[in-house]
């Protein structure tokens, strides 16, 4: 009688305190090892460096240049004289400049934002199964299992939305586990003030919100006594969807409007089945940025456990997690031309893991193992995922601290070019620059940005429309018909050579 009071003492506080405290533990440790701290600190650097200073441009022309929330603008003027781009709902980017007036501009503080949101994400998801599963220790176990991952640490960094959609999706979700049909109306709004979060900072969730809400409403039209549960749920989650809905429509009668075409609004479907299918393959031939390989054990182990466990205690979370990948498909279908490479399309999608693993330990939970057997299964799950920690450090080192898209010189000529008389006003022209906003971001003037192999025709209207050409080698300069816009050469800094331009009759 003593040991089972002793360990259902151990239990109790365990509950209480010591899963929360290992979890926060092993969580500091993941970003610590990998170098998510260390990140926080740097410019915009590393992979998909051109998404982060889309964002990153946004937030400044909030802060420096008082644009109007409902017209962000970015730096880049090509055809686009205002400036002004819409893409997702750019509520991250205004916040962050609020930052920037209280704290004084400073770029971590974007990233501070993005980071605190997304791992209040981890916390979130610790918190929903530790409420559904009794045990302590496999609650623990289904916290550690999905947030491993190289890609998805790396764009909780990052200025990009999509840690911070995902975070919204898994707070509306924890909302909806409460024990229905009987929502309270309160509960209700909540869900849907975090579900339309989450559609609006990323309208991918869509395509994880809908297999929820369709599996929500069938096990509420099965359970509740009367319509009106139903009705009510319905109404609540029509709401985020008519606001995306609404946003994006906006979005795209301003990238009309301002001929803009910085964010992707738009669907890229395949040319075929097989390019379809070649794309999945390049995406899973990337996957271990994705999860490194210890992911796989506890991925095969779960699905022997669903496939043979009582799973029908648990048909809602297999139900939706199931949908959730046929839902991916889709999306991979639509934007099949985009999604095999850019990576942080697919971050809402680490959705579909954290239901897995919550089904998985879920059935664990309901087999009523001793706690012996609990303890063993939760040191080996923590103990993969110490050893995980290596391969996010691997993909961390690989896509964080790279400069492929960025000149060096870039990051520092900004205060150079107002020693040569450049104004804040003055617009400039740079090249070579394959990315939207990237030079101009980091020079913080507003302009032009081409490659030396674009049209002869498009780089004279930009040398044409700006004050000052930023170049980082002279192929320009050995053209006949572009040399006649080169003025005097204003200065040099590092590599980058400054000129006047001048205009022509």
């Amino acid at each position: 009688m003593s040991d089972t009071n002793d360990e259902h003492r151990f239990t109790t506080l365990f509950r209480k305190y010591g899963a929360i405290i290992v979890f926060t533990g092993l969580v500091f440790l993941l970003c610590y090892i990998s170098g998510a701290f260390r990140l926080l600190t740097f410019r915009p650097i590393g992979e998909h460096t051109w998404a982060q200073t889309d964002r990153a441009a946004v937030a400044y022309n909030y802060y420096a240049n008082h644009a109007s929330f409902f017209l962000p603008q970015t730096f880049r003027l090509n055809d686009n004289p205002s400036g002004i781009e819409a893409g997702e709902f750019p509520l991250l980017p205004w916040v962050a400049s609020v930052f920037y007036r209280l704290f004084g501009f400073n770029e971590s503080w974007f990233r501070l934002l993005t980071f605190i949101l997304s791992i209040c994400g981890f916390f979130i998801a610790f918190f929903i199964g530790k409420k559904l599963i009794v045990s302590p220790f496999l609650a623990l176990a289904s916290a550690l299992s999905w947030i491993g991952s190289g890609y998805l640490l790396y764009y909780t960094t990052n200025f990009l939305p999509d840690t911070v959609s995902l975070t919204f999706l898994l707070a509306a979700f924890g909302i909806l586990v409460h024990p229905y049909p009987d929502y309270p109306v309160r509960n209700l709004g909540y869900f849907s003030f975090f579900a339309s979060l989450s559609l609006l900072l990323k309208a991918s969730s869509f395509f994880l919100y809908v297999p929820v809400i369709f599996v929500f409403l069938f096990f509420i039209g099965k359970n509740a006594s009367e319509p009106r549960p139903l009705k009510r749920f319905l109404f609540f989650a029509v709401v985020p969807i008519g606001l995306v809905i609404s946003w994006l429509m906006y979005a795209w009668f301003l990238q009309h409007k301002y001929h803009s075409s910085v964010f992707l609004l738009g669907i890229r479907p395949p040319e075929s089945l097989a390019h379809y299918i070649a794309q999945l393959g390049i995406f899973f031939d990337g996957f271990s940025n994705y999860y490194g390989p210890f992911i796989w054990i506890l991925l095969f182990a779960g699905v022997c456990l669903l496939l043979f466990s009582l799973g029908k205690k648990i048909a809602i979370f297999n139900s939706i997690w199931i949908m959730c990948i046929l839902s991916w498909l889709i999306f991979f279908w639509i934007f099949c031309k985009q999604a095999d490479h850019h990576s942080y399309y697919h971050v809402p999608f680490f959705f579909i893991f954290f239901l897995f693993f919550l089904a998985v330990f879920l059935s664990l939970d309901r087999i009523q193992l001793s706690i012996q057997f609990q303890i063993g299964i939760v040191c080996t799950v923590s103990g993969i995922f110490l050893m995980n920690i290596m391969d996010v450090k691997n993909t961390f080192d690989k896509v964080a601290f790279h400069t492929e898209l960025v000149h060096p010189d870039w990051y520092s000529i900004g205060p150079e070019l107002n020693k040569m008389g450049i104004g804040s006003e003055d617009k400039i022209f740079t090249c070579e620059d394959p990315s939207m906003n990237i030079s101009l971001y980091l020079m913080k003037h507003k302009g032009w940005n081409c490659m030396n192999d674009y049209w002869v025709s498009y780089i004279k209207k930009g040398l044409a429309d700006c004050d000052f050409a930023v170049l980082t080698d002279s192929v320009l300069l050995t053209n006949p018909e572009l040399t006649p816009f080169f003025g005097a050469l204003r200065g040099e800094f590092g590599k980058l050579k400054v000129f006047k331009l001048q205009k022509l009759n």
